[in-house]
């Protein structure tokens, strides 16, 4: 590595915002993208990927709250310096996987939109106060395809791939992927897609089921995969993932903005869980 990549490296893994020890296959990937990106005399691309919505079961739910701002803030803190050092600068996309999150929770296409169009605004708003050359934008995946019906073709074939999978998994691995898609499952309501209330126990255990693998399917989506992992991205999150730098969502906290409710507790912008949310509710009646 070159002295300005090595520095470059430091900045990045920094542990003054690492919450977690950087995996070997995160550095692996910043040093690949430092390489290609300097080399080339091009920004840095840095990629969030994350859900595209805000959960229904939250107060500003279709719409971001404090938690989306603080986001911003958190992350425009760690990225500066890194803008500061490296004149062609930086570049934060947060990719959506939006296009299937009907079909993993139940919500509506239009709180996606809402959700779209309310999250850009938030990055408008940041805008004026960063660095010239530091970038943030909003992408959703499912549209790299030129078309639905091409993204639908290969969502066919990755989601039969990715059934055989699920279907090899241990019982305890399956019943781990049912309680987590269950909290994100809208059965009825003003955001639901369909009005699911009264569906059976073994309807609601395949709707689950369907949507945990249509996650994993989108993931497997050529598109999606070249933006995402393509060897000039550095990949950032809030908890542990593959690849990634895990900074969490705020100094103070590390649960996903996009499930979770902003606020501000003895000066610290924290973004809490929907059920630490719901004890603050109870605490404060």
């Amino acid at each position: 590595m070159t002295a300005l990549q090595e520095k470059l490296f430091k900045l990045i893994t920094r542990k003054r915002f690492r919450k977690w020890a950087l995996p070997e296959d995160a550095t692996l990937r910043i040093k690949k993208a430092l390489e290609v990106c300097t080399t080339l005399q091009k920004p840095l691309n840095f990629v969030f990927e994350f859900g595209g919505y805000k959960l229904w079961r939250l107060p500003s739910a279709p719409y971001p709250d404090l938690a989306e701002t603080y986001m911003l803030r958190h992350y425009a803190d760690y990225l500066e310096p890194i803008a500061d050092l490296y004149d062609p600068g930086v570049h934060l996309y947060f990719a959506s996987d939006d296009c299937v999150v009907e079909r993993m929770n139940n919500i509506k296409p239009e709180a996606m939109e809402i959700y779209a169009k309310a999250f850009q605004r938030c990055l408008e708003e940041i805008k004026p106060d960063l660095p010239d050359n530091l970038n943030m934008s909003y992408i959703r995946l499912g549209q790299l395809y030129d078309s639905k019906e091409l993204l639908e073709k290969e969502l066919k074939l990755t989601f039969a791939f990715n059934m055989n999978k699920f279907r090899t998994w241990s019982e305890e691995k399956k019943e781990r992927m049912r309680k987590r898609a269950l909290l994100n499952f809208c059965p009825s309501g003003p955001l639901a897609a369909s009005d699911l209330s009264g569906i059976s126990e073994e309807e609601l255990q395949k709707r689950l089921i369907q949507g945990a693998v249509y996650h994993d399917a989108f993931e497997d989506c050529s598109k999606r995969r070249d933006f995402v992992l393509a060897e000039d991205k550095i990949l950032l999150f809030c908890t542990p993932i593959p690849q990634a730098v895990a900074i969490g969502t705020t100094k103070a906290s590390v649960t996903k903005f996009w499930t979770g409710v902003g606020v501000c507790e003895n000066g610290l912008h924290k973004v809490l869980s929907p059920l630490a949310w719901q004890q603050r509710q109870k605490e404060n009646q």
